[in-house]
Formats: structure tokens, sequence, C-alpha cells
């Protein structure tokens, strides 16, 4: 039912996040009873001994231990009952944003499938048009500093070359 639920607020729009948590208190509630059975037979056993014996001090001493006995009980009881209560329920936040220029995506027919795969093409070829102008600005610092060592270089080995004499054979 809950998966159901899910889906159908999918269904509404645009899922922008799901997320789901679950937690097993399986083997809390299984410790949880077991404690609150020992806490009743304890105070079924101290109203036993509160039944026997009528000494004052005795009776007080019981009656302590049986309110912290009972308070226990009560504690755990209502724990008991909160898990029982988030197994059985789950809640789901939801948001919407309302969108003022929403038009449903229409079934593409064959011409707008053309005209969408044109235009994704052309945007890859200005992006790589981009890509050549960018590398070419970033080279450029290095094409300077390339030039202002190698044509000193090349202009001192031309000017060797015409000053040594050519050897004839």
């Amino acid at each position: 039912m809950f998966d159901g639920v899910v889906a159908e607020l999918q269904s509404l729009g645009e899922l922008q996040r799901n997320s789901r948590e679950a937690q097993d208190v399986t083997d809390a509630f299984a410790d949880m009873e077991a404690r609150l059975r020992n806490l009743h037979a304890s105070e079924i056993r101290l109203l036993n001994h509160l039944e026997k014996n009528s000494e004052l001090k005795y009776t007080l001493e019981v009656e302590r231990e049986l309110s912290r006995v009972r308070g226990d009980i009560e504690r755990l009881q209502g724990q008991l009952n909160l898990l029982a209560n988030k197994s059985d329920l789950a809640t789901v936040n939801l948001t919407l944003h309302e969108r003022t220029t929403f038009t449903p995506a229409a079934p593409l027919v064959f011409s707008s499938q053309v005209s969408q795969v044109f235009h994704t093409s052309l945007q890859s070829l200005l992006g790589f048009g981009k890509a050549l102008i960018l590398a070419g600005v970033a080279l450029s610092p290095w094409v300077v500093a390339g030039s202002i060592v190698l044509i000193p270089v090349w202009l001192i080995r031309r000017s060797l070359k015409q000053a040594s004499p050519r050897v004839s054979n």
C-alpha cells in the first residue's frame, strides 16, 4: 500500500528527491515484551509478600519497591505502544512547487525528432569551436614566450650560416 501511494505521488510531477528509511524494531520489541513479563511477575511476587506480612516497616519497603516496579511497567508499556505504532505507520513528506509555464510533454513526431537532433548536433559543433578558441587562448602565452627565445636563436644561426664560407666539392 505504501509503495502504491508513493508511486501515485511521483506521477504528479518531476521527482526531485526520494529517500526511505526503515528500522527493524523486532528485536527491541521482543526484548521489551520479555522485560515487561518479568516486571509483571515481580509485581505479583511483591503483592504476595505484602499480603503475607503486616509489619509496618516491611510493608513500606514492599510498597516503595512495588511503586518502582509499576512505574517501570508503565514506562515500558508506553515504549512498546510507541514501537507498535511506528511499525504500523509511515510518514510521507511531500513538497510541491507550482509551475506557471508548465506544458506537458507531447509525443515527438518525426519532424520534431529531426529538429531536435539537428539542434543537438549544432550545439555540439559550437561547443567544439569554443573549445578550439579556448585552446588557442591558452597556448598564446606559450607561443609568445617561445618566440622570444627561438627567434634570436634562429637569427643567430642564420647569420652564422651566411657568414661561413661554403665548401665546394
